[in-house]
C-alpha cells in the first residue's frame, strides 16, 4: 500500500492506550486484542455513526465524526464547537471530509445539501407554504396588523413577525415586508430590491447615519441597521 493510501491512526482523546481512530473514520479497540479490533458503529436518530467507548468500567457514547476532528484537527474551538460534513453525507467521516463550525454553518450546509426540513415537514408545524404566502400576501397591502394576522390563523405575533420578514420560510414565496410596526400608513412598505440598493448605497459609516438614511426613506431605523448589516436574509446578497 503506497503512502497516498496509507490509513493513518491516532489515539482517541481521552482513552488514550484503549482506542484509536483513523483518518477515514475506522475506530479500533485494544481492550482485548493487543494488535487491535475494529468496532462497528451504530447509526442514530439523525443518521450518525457513533460508538460507546468504555473507561474506568463505564460506557460513553461519542460520535465517530468527532472523534475524527479531536484526533486530528486539534481541540474543539470555543466559537466552533460543532462538527461539520463538508459534503453533507453524515456517514462519511474521513478527515477531509470533516471540519469545526458554528450552528449557523451547521444550519447553512444543511441548506446547501438540501437536507434542512423546512416548514410544514416539521413536527408540530400549524403553518403551511400556501398559508404564508397568503399571510404575507395580507400584511403587504397594510389592512392587516401582525397582531389580526396572528389572530387570525391562530399563531403568535413573533411568528407573524418572523414570517413577514422572511426571517423563517425563507424557501417560500410571497412578499417580504419590513415595516414599523403599529402605524397603518406612510412608513409601511414592501421592500424592493431597487429600495434596498438605494439604502445600502447611501448609509456611508462616520458620514451619513443610519437614523438620516431612514428619515429619507420614511422607515425606522432598525431597519436600516438590519439591512446595512445584512441580518435580513432576502437582500443579503444586494
Amino acid at each position: 500500500m503506497s503512502n497516498e493510501t496509507k490509513e493513518n491512526w491516532k489515539p482517541v482523546v481521552g482513552y488514550e492506550d484503549i482506542y484509536e481512530v483513523s483518518d477515514i473514520g475506522r475506530v479500533r479497540s485494544f481492550c482485548i486484542s493487543p494488535a487491535g479490533r475494529l468496532m462497528k458503529p451504530g447509526t442514530d436518530s439523525k443518521g450518525y455513526y457513533f460508538l460507546g467507548l468504555w473507561k474506568n468500567k463505564r460506557p460513553r457514547w461519542h460520535r465517530v465524526h468527532r472523534l475524527v476532528l479531536e484526533a486530528f484537527a486539534g481541540p474543539v474551538p470555543e466559537d466552533a464547537p460543532e462538527c461539520c460534513h463538508n459534503n453533507g453525507v453524515r456517514t462519511d467521516n474521513c478527515v477531509e471530509n470533516l471540519r469545526w463550525g458554528s450552528r449557523q454553518n451547521n444550519v447553512d450546509d444543511t441548506v446547501m445539501h438540501g437536507t434542512k426540513v423546512f416548514g410544514e415537514r416539521v413536527g408540530g408545524s400549524v403553518l403551511t407554504a400556501d398559508v404564508v404566502v397568503e399571510i404575507r400576501k395580507s400584511y403587504a397591502t397594510k389592512e392587516w396588523s401582525q397582531t389580526e394576522l396572528a389572530a387570525r390563523y391562530g399563531v403568535t405575533h413573533r411568528t407573524i413577525t418572523f414570517v413577514v420578514r422572511g426571517e423563517t420560510w425563507k424557501h417560500v414565496g410571497g412578499p417580504i415586508t419590513v415595516r414599523t410596526e403599529g402605524q397603518r400608513s406612510g412608513t409601511q412598505f414592501a421592500l424592493s430590491e431597487e429600495m434596498v440598493r438605494a439604502i445600502k448605497r447611501d448609509y456611508i459609516p462616520g458620514k451619513v447615519s443610519q437614523a438620516k438614511v431612514a428619515a429619507k426613506y420614511g422607515i425606522a431605523a432598525t431597519t436600516v441597521s438590519a439591512l446595512v448589516n445584512n441580518k435580513i436574509e432576502k437582500w443579503r446578497h444586494i
